[in-house]
């Protein structure tokens, strides 16, 4: 089995020789959860069985066709294998079929020492010249389509075609576009106030990122924050919002509101940035604002993906003071791991938990419990209707936001809900649940 670079000078021979051929990336999804909960051993041994289970079913290939795929490794949990159209008269197709045996065989768990896992995967199926004409574009194009493949649960593989193909040439464009985006003051900020649910007033709000582009119009956040993050800018991206929160807060300081605080976003790629903690400490001091002011959320994907590198940098931020909110709570991986071993302030509960808190309320209820045993403070999100806010307030939840309290707003409406604030929270009667010790 070959390395990346051994996959780069065969597909650079391919195209110099001007064969047809389909480019497959495939990820091994959850090796690091599995390093963390069993230990690097079981890791090590459910990569090799991943990386055999691909061998076997290329060998079974090979033996009916005139010659057998090239397979390589090319990261950590990453595999690639290619097909030529001298292999496979529709290598495409093929390809889809090979990721289809593959998660066939993966829907059996897997005995690993004493333990019996279920793995997954994700692929990205694509094809040269219809994609891209060089191997560095096609190379990108088959991890960003294995990307979107990993977005669904389970084991899934997408196939490149010639529309997303185009949308991806559309993101290259946005992302030499958004390299002048902070400059030509195309980006802005809006909040969505939070909203405390025992006191019945505004307490904070999250702070999230739009891009006006002259052409393109509104560009969707999911879009641009992923094409930032692919490309490295979000770091530059990050400190602006950085920057625009704490200015704000500054403000709000000068007139005496001193306990409004603020919540960001950090990106996987900031978490793996070792100068954030410095520039969070420093664009603090700059402002003359206490830590506890800003809060900032970070994914339990992103802790799964950088696993040990996510955990140090959150711990650095905490010596700071500043608050730390674990977002999308329960959607990912190793979940109590990380309440047990993470200094964290507020788990987040996802919109997926509660729109179905009518219907099954025992989720919500679950990590309420959690939350109290753990000493952490709650905020749900994706509040729509009356009847989800009377049960979160019957509950005990202590934070909300959502629809039914508040849209996202741009600076001058916030001020004018924060100067009004107690005859704007309509969020009905107060339920007699106390919220325990949390903060």
């Amino acid at each position: 089995m070959g390395n990346r670079a051994a996959l780069a000078r065969h597909l650079h021979g391919l195209t110099s020789q001007g064969q047809g051929f389909v480019l497959t990336q495939l990820k091994l999804l959850q090796l690091s959860a599995i390093n963390r909960t069993f230990g690097n051993r079981v890791g090590d041994e459910a990569l090799q069985l991943f990386g055999q289970l691909l061998t076997e079913i290329l060998s079974h290939h090979a033996s009916q066709q005139l010659a057998r795929p090239t397979l390589a490794r090319v990261g950590s949990d990453e595999f690639a294998l290619t097909l030529t159209e001298q292999q496979a008269a529709q290598p495409a197709q093929l390809a889809t079929q090979l990721c289809e045996q593959l998660a066939e065989r993966l829907k059996l768990p897997i005995n690993l020492g004493s333990y019996e896992l279920y793995l997954r995967f994700s692929a990205g199926i694509v094809s040269y010249p219809l994609v891209a004409d060089n191997v560095e574009e096609l190379m990108q194009a088959a991890s960003q389509t294995r990307h979107h493949a990993q977005r669904r649960h389970g084991s899934h593989w997408l196939q490149l075609d010639g529309a997303t193909a185009a949308r991806l040439r559309e993101d290259k464009w946005l992302e030499a576009e958004l390299g002048f985006a902070i400059a030509m003051r195309q980006l802005f900020v809006v909040f969505q106030p939070q909203y405390d649910l025992q006191a019945q007033r505004i307490c904070g709000a999250e702070l999230l990122l739009r891009w006006q582009h002259p052409e393109f119009g509104l560009v969707p956040p999911d879009r641009f924050i992923a094409i930032a993050e692919h490309s490295g800018q979000i770091l530059d991206i990050d400190l602006w919002v950085l920057e625009q929160a704490c200015l704000f807060l500054a403000r709000l300081a000068r007139t005496g509101c001193e306990e409004f605080r603020l919540a960001i976003n950090a990106s996987a790629t900031e978490l793996s940035n070792p100068h954030y903690p410095r520039q969070v400490e420093l664009m603090l001091k700059r402002h003359r604002l206490p830590p506890e002011r800003i809060g900032i959320e970070i994914t339990e994907t992103a802790l799964v993906e950088l696993d040990d590198v996510a955990r140090n940098m959150v711990r650095t931020l905490k010596q700071i003071g500043v608050e730390i909110a674990l977002d999308d709570f329960g959607t990912g991986y190793a979940s109590l791991s990380h309440l047990t071993t993470l200094p964290l302030d507020t788990l987040k509960i996802d919109r997926s938990y509660t729109v179905q808190l009518e219907s099954n309320p025992k989720l919500v209820d679950s990590i309420l419990q959690l939350a109290e045993a753990f000493n952490l403070s709650v905020i749900a999100e994706g509040v729509e209707t009356p009847q989800q806010l009377r049960l979160l307030q019957e509950k005990g939840c202590d934070m909300a936001q959502g629809y039914l309290l508040a849209r996202p707003m741009r600076e001058e409406q916030l001020l004018v809900l924060l100067e009004q604030e107690n005859k704007v929270v309509p969020i009905g009667s107060t339920g007699q649940h106390s919220p325990g010790h949390r903060h």
